[in-house]
């Protein structure tokens, strides 16, 4: 499945687990657009709703054939993960 530069951020910023305000913090979507792919995302199953407790916002992560698809998203745009690598070591 080929997927786009919002779909690869939403789907990295998921690994581990997120909530979509977290997801927000971690990207440079705004918030309609992080609800709109991340309906897309669970509907393709490439991102799964991570079990917390009901009173707790939604939890999402990345599913295993979302991080297949991350791979071969980082694969065919190995620069830009070499830069997005090369950003995030500066913030530290």
């Amino acid at each position: 499945m080929i997927i786009t530069f919002a779909q690869y951020c939403i789907l990295t910023a998921t690994y581990g687990g997120a909530t979509a305000c977290e997801v927000q913090r971690k990207t440079t979507l705004n918030q309609l657009m992080i609800d709109y792919y991340l309906n897309g995302l669970l509907k393709s199953e490439l991102v799964e709703i991570a079990q917390k407790k009901a009173a707790e916002p939604l939890c999402y992560k990345v599913s295993e054939l979302g991080l297949d698809c991350i791979d071969d998203y980082e694969r065919a745009n190995s620069e830009l993960v070499i830069r997005r690598a090369t950003y995030e070591v500066g913030r530290i």
